[in-house]
């Protein structure tokens, strides 16, 4: 966290974070995630998640420039970036173009509220997304529909809910 008279800056190296800023026009708050991206807004609510798969920016309020990777000299390079406002989002990573796609920000964010939303992630995707968030990992069977798309809310104080409803979900029945 570096905060002077020019910006506030904070390096966010993994995980997941919302931001809410207080707008200063001269300072503009920015978060760095590693040399992957760098998200700057002025007064703002977002959410950085840093991870593997690159970095997820998520706009719940007003408008975020979002810039792909860093110079040698820790500056943003002046090409390739984008500007995201609330109800969107922008992947970063090393093979996408950066580009803002709408986003219903409640799902996005439920984690704050102590919950996960699939709207259809497939088995693999909402187990590896669940997992992200516990200790302990659930995992497959060796028999499993690939196919099968997940739709619902869950708590993610409670993992026996969430197991409970792949127990009984058909990708996991045993074909006849």
């Amino acid at each position: 966290v570096r905060f002077d008279r020019q910006r506030r800056m904070v390096k966010q190296s993994s995980g997941e974070v919302t931001y809410d800023v207080a707008k200063d026009p001269y300072r503009p708050f920015i978060v760095e995630c590693g040399t992957t991206a760098k998200a700057q807004a002025l007064g703002t609510k977002s959410a950085a998640r840093c991870d593997s798969e690159g970095v997820n920016i998520v706009v719940a309020e007003g408008t975020v420039s979002v810039s792909r990777g860093l110079t040698h000299s820790g500056q943003v390079p002046s090409v390739d970036y984008v500007r995201a406002d609330a109800g969107q989002q922008v992947q970063v990573n090393l093979w996408a173009p950066l580009t803002p796609r709408p986003v219903d920000v409640d799902v996005a964010l439920a984690w704050e509220r102590g919950r996960i939303v699939f709207t259809g992630e497939p088995i693999e995707r909402a187990i590896g997304e669940y997992n992200r968030r516990h200790r302990q990992p659930i995992t497959l069977p060796r028999i499993y529909d690939p196919d099968f798309k997940v739709f619902g809310e869950f708590d993610l104080e409670d993992s026996e809910q969430f197991v409970e409803f792949l127990k009984s979900s058909p990708a996991l029945q045993a074909p006849k």
